[in-house]
């Protein structure tokens, strides 16, 4: 059945802020593609359901299109093996942000099985993967695995020569980790890197820059370190002054 087209009118619908109408198109599309037995448009749309739930903080419907996609994505998974690992990361996602970051781990991980049969290690893919596993093994208190995903995403990210902003991330994700494990020189090494890449005449100076710097900033200040936090800001508001 036709993905792409209702894939474009949700865009549309969350785009003009329909959400309920947006919700209604997924529902109606996904219980079309179980009618039709077409579990890679099935999958398609609970991931984007997934997302949907997710971003709307709606987590007993977040964890039913959850298990509905893995399901389907099991049953499947011979045939299309990136699509069920490209779920379970999703599904990570979802289910870190709906406060199981253990569980989020363990899909983490199964991913990574598949993943590393596939691509090279140093795929640009990997990067983004890393970061996400990093984020939630912090979560459980798995600091020196999280420091290895980190570490790895940030290799992957200077071979590539690309992405200051999500370096700059990457680092500070290792700020906290350090943090957190006591190590303050490596925290501070990393916190000086992640300041270098936000300061970098290269970067990218829009929302999503600002974004960034707010979120660092208001963790920052969490561990007790205002001045570094008011640097962000500082560099945040000079973009929502201009724009």
């Amino acid at each position: 059945m036709e993905v792409q087209r209702p894939l474009r009118d949700f865009r549309e619908l969350i785009e003009q802020e329909q959400f309920e109408e947006a919700e209604r198109l997924l529902v109606c599309k996904l219980e079309e593609a179980k009618e039709q037995e077409d579990w890679n448009a099935q999958l398609q749309f609970l991931n984007q359901q997934i997302d949907f739930y997710r971003l709307r903080n709606k987590k007993e419907l977040g964890e039913e299109a959850i298990l509905n996609a893995i399901a389907v994505g099991k049953e499947k998974k011979e045939e299309k093996v990136l699509l069920y690992a490209n779920t379970l990361v999703n599904a990570g996602k979802a289910i870190r942000d709906f406060g199981d970051a253990k569980r989020a781990v363990e899909l983490y991980e199964e991913a990574y099985e598949i993943y590393k049969e596939q691509f090279h290690e140093n795929d640009y893919r990997f990067a983004s993967f890393y970061n996400h596993m990093g984020v939630a093994c912090e979560e459980v208190g798995r600091f020196e695995e999280a420091e290895q995903c980190f570490n790895k995403a940030i290799v992957i990210m200077e071979r590539l020569k690309r992405g200051e902003i999500e370096l700059a991330l990457t680092h500070m994700n290792l700020v906290f980790v350090y943090h957190q494990a006591g190590k303050e020189e490596k925290m501070q090494f990393h916190l000086q890197k992640a300041k270098q890449y936000f300061d970098s005449d290269n970067v990218m100076r829009g929302g999503y820059y600002a974004h960034a710097c707010i979120t660092c900033a208001e963790k920052l200040e969490k561990i007790g370190y205002q001045k570094e936090a008011e640097w962000l800001k500082e560099h945040a508001r000079r973009v929502y002054e201009r724009d």
